[in-house]
């Protein structure tokens, strides 16, 4: 090999790793995905849950949760199973996400994974995929009332 070959070969070299360490970070730096955190309280009101979201940044605002059909049973005799979808209002827009929680009627203590619907969330929401958790306790039984930590990550599709 001659010296040009070298020089070209250690440039093409260069150049490729460059390419390699800098995707990632690039890429990271475009991403439209914010991690979501705030508080939710929602009191049953005879057909749904609904009450306010607080220190939740982007998605402050009122929630209304709509369950769909009876729960299920689990493998343990405390604790069933539900599916909701919730909107969250926003003065933004509104995000909807379809959960599905667990309950313990033993402890009040609940837990769900919810999945944002991209086509059904509107305004800043419109087009947003992500994921969302609330966990959080019964802190009345009349009204039913939950507390709950939420947390996840929104992406933007703008």
């Amino acid at each position: 090999m001659n010296r040009t070959s070298l020089k070209l070969k250690a440039v093409g070299t260069a150049i490729v790793g460059l390419a390699v360490f800098s995707t990632s970070p690039s890429a990271t730096a475009q991403s439209n995905c914010k991690d979501a955190k705030g508080q939710v309280i929602q009191a049953f009101n005879g057909t749904d849950f609904v009450g306010p979201v607080t220190h939740a940044g982007d998605l402050t605002g009122s929630a209304r949760a709509v369950f769909f059909g009876a729960p299920f049973p689990t493998n343990d005799p405390t604790t069933s199973s539900f599916t909701n979808e919730i909107t969250i209002t926003t003065h933004q827009g509104q995000l909807k996400a379809r959960f599905v929680i667990l309950y313990d009627n033993a402890t009040g203590v609940t837990a769900s994974l919810g999945r944002i619907d991209p086509a059904a969330s509107t305004g800043r929401f419109a087009g947003a995929t992500g994921h969302l958790f609330l966990d959080g306790t019964t802190i009345s039984a009349s009204p039913f009332t939950v507390q709950l930590e939420l947390s996840g990550k929104v992406c933007y599709a703008r």
